[in-house]
């Protein structure tokens, strides 16, 4: 909270125009991620993706696609464990 403009901001670099506001006027009840049991597996790759991206080392799409393909394969992985 209160570093919305800031967070919005670290986008302006980017071609793909993200709707910020839908993010913001969830505060009041989101969570910061959805985490599931195979959280432990995909949490640090894609962190490593988001950073990539808040590097420019990937654009904004890859990345995005990337960090659901990681959380996707880690959990089908797990379920196919459990």
């Amino acid at each position: 909270m209160g570093t919305e403009e800031t967070w919005r901001s670290a986008f302006d670099p980017y071609e793909e125009k993200l709707n910020l506001d839908v993010i913001f006027e969830q505060f009041d009840y989101a969570v910061q991620a959805v985490y599931n049991s195979a959280s432990p597996k995909w949490k640090s790759q894609v962190l490593d993706q988001l950073t990539k991206v808040y590097s420019k080392e990937l654009d904004l799409m890859t990345g995005l696609e990337r960090m659901q393909s990681i959380v996707d394969t880690e959990t089908a992985k797990k379920l196919a464990d459990d």
